[in-house]
């Protein structure tokens, strides 16, 4: 399967949209602190909307913990990590490895200590550096009233050791 590049922008652009519109159209998730499971779910449907209009028949998952057909492993990792890679969000093409094929991961978060924080940015450089994701994205959803903070991890293949944090505003991220 030979697929068209999708353009970081482009990426950016979607995965913002998704967020924004969930963020500010399903209140009531925050209201109740809704788990981040259920959150992502409203992240991902709107993501699969627009990622079904991109070339190369791309596949929007929640917690995907394959590696064509074995359970994705993490032996970059320690602890808990070892034992299984659940990403909270991905866009790749199933069964099929390299940055052609696994385009964005992406943990997201309720609210997070630092050290939660890290562990995650370090759990995201490791699946980058692993199985080749272009993008990964660490993406925190404050209180109500706070928007959604996003950690561009890695972008284009490669990774960013001190990326900002940036609140999501409006169609684009600003500096917190």
């Amino acid at each position: 399967m030979t697929t068209e590049p999708i353009p970081d922008e482009v990426v950016r652009q979607t995965l913002l949209q998704a967020i924004l519109t969930t963020h500010n159209t399903d209140t009531r998730l925050f209201i109740d602190h809704t788990h981040e499971r259920s959150i992502m779910f409203h992240v991902g449907r709107r993501l699969a909307c627009e990622v079904d209009t991109w070339p190369g028949d791309w596949s929007v998952d929640l917690e995907y913990n394959r590696d064509r057909g074995a359970v994705k492993r993490g032996n970059t990792f320690s602890g808990e990590q070892a034992k299984r890679i659940l990403p909270d969000l991905m866009i790749h093409h199933r069964g099929r490895q390299g940055p052609h094929h696994n385009l964005l991961v992406l943990e997201a978060k309720l609210a997070v200590s630092d050290p939660g924080r890290r562990e995650d940015h370090e759990k995201l450089a490791g699946i980058v550096e692993k199985y080749n994701y272009r993008h990964a994205v660490y993406l925190e959803f404050g209180q109500l009233g706070a928007g959604p903070r996003w950690h561009w991890i890695a972008e284009s293949g490669q990774l960013r050791a001190c990326l900002p944090t940036h609140t999501i505003c409006a169609a684009r991220p600003c500096v917190s």
